[in-house]
């Protein structure tokens, strides 16, 4: 049984919101002139990626507010063409917020061209369409740029994983330049998007979510930060006991607590911009060889005593294809799922299903 779990709506400060700024332009967009998703205090909303035969939603007992966007309104993922469908848009759930995200990866256009402006229409016409749908979006900067291709920097960056040389992309192969060069492009996205939703005087719903860094060592999160004036939400990719599952043998990270996980990137990241709320993108758990219930109840502790307070949205990954993603959805019958569905049912008031805006108006519209 799917069960609707918020609490009472309050008229509350815009926890996390930041300015619109475009390239330091005195001309900047006031905050009248947007509307931001922001963090429920001391609540987290529930989304999932709902691709597999048993839902997130019907296992753990509640109902999802974020969603995954469907790639087909926008197009620009895994190298297909940039394509905004209004339509699509309108045809989506009304009762969910969406995480949207334009994959460059595999687009004929080097990172030096989009930078420069290539793709600046086919950007516009993206934030374009999002205005005139009237609905609050995440807007996710492009993920995982230690897997992107045509990449971030030349072949001896230290993010760079692709064999062969591919220099003729990324300038001098001396330079570890991948993370500027990052952060170049995403600036140029959210300026293009600003600047033509500010040309229509259209009201701004997009809030902008730093890409959730894949790469775990310490400082990648420093390395890529797109900088405070371009990020409304901290985003991370944390999964359980993933990378080994075709292993006969529990992977290492099976002992790990959730904190032993986080640690060093929460710390980061709250040292960068301290007080704006954290999205996990992606989040999951495998059943393959780890102990998710144990891990699943870990995390729980920690937000009992007090501590992630500026954790305030996840979705949970339950594509089921194997080998990566295999074990990940929650069933009936799981301890994990039960795990889930004794906290929520125990603690409603910390889970939501009911997003906050910044101007004390909720959606979906005057929920509770």
């Amino acid at each position: 049984m799917i069960r609707f779990f918020s609490f009472a709506l309050a008229v509350l400060p815009c926890l996390g919101m930041v300015p619109l700024l475009s390239c330091g332009d005195d001309d900047a967009a006031d905050d009248a002139d947007s509307l931001k998703i922001v963090r429920r205090p001391n609540a987290i909303y529930i989304g999932s990626y709902d691709w597999a035969p048993i839902s997130f939603d019907e296992a753990v007992g509640t109902l999802s507010i974020l969603a995954h966007g469907d790639t087909s309104c926008i197009g620009g993922v895994e190298g297909t063409p940039i394509s905004p469908s209004l339509d699509c848009l309108r045809n989506l759930p009304e009762d969910q917020i969406y995480l949207f995200g334009l994959e460059l990866s595999g687009l004929e256009e080097s990172i030096d061209d989009i930078i420069n402006g290539v793709l600046d229409e086919d950007i516009g016409d993206v934030a374009q369409a999002f205005a005139e749908w009237g609905r609050p979006v995440f807007w996710l900067y492009q993920r995982e740029p230690s897997i992107q291709f045509p990449g971030w920097g030349p072949t001896g960056d230290d993010y760079l994983r692709y064999e062969g040389d591919r220099t003729g992309y990324f300038g001098d192969p001396t330079e570890d330049d991948a993370p500027e060069r990052y952060v170049a492009l995403q600036r140029r996205i959210h300026d293009v998007a600003e600047a033509r939703i500010n040309s229509l005087g259209l009201l701004n719903r997009i809030t902008w979510v730093q890409g959730a860094i894949i790469e775990p060592s310490a400082g990648a999160y420093r390395r890529y930060w797109i900088g405070e004036d371009y990020v409304d939400w901290h985003a991370m990719d944390i999964y359980f006991g993933i990378d080994s599952e075709s292993s006969e043998e529990p992977p290492p990270d099976c002992a790990l607590r959730w904190a032993d996980q986080v640690e060093h990137r929460w710390a980061e990241l709250t040292d960068l911009a301290p007080g704006k709320p954290v999205m996990l993108v992606e989040f999951g758990a495998s059943a393959a060889v780890c102990d998710r219930e144990a891990y699943f109840r870990d995390l729980f502790a920690e937000l009992e005593a007090g501590r992630y307070g500026e954790l305030g949205a996840f979705m949970y990954w339950q594509e089921n294809d194997p080998p990566f993603d295999c074990y990940l959805e929650p069933h009936d019958e799981d301890p994990a799922a039960a795990a889930w569905h004794e906290e929520i049912t125990t603690h409603p008031e910390r889970w939501s299903s009911c997003a906050l805006l910044s101007d004390g108006t909720s959606y979906p519209p005057d929920c509770q």
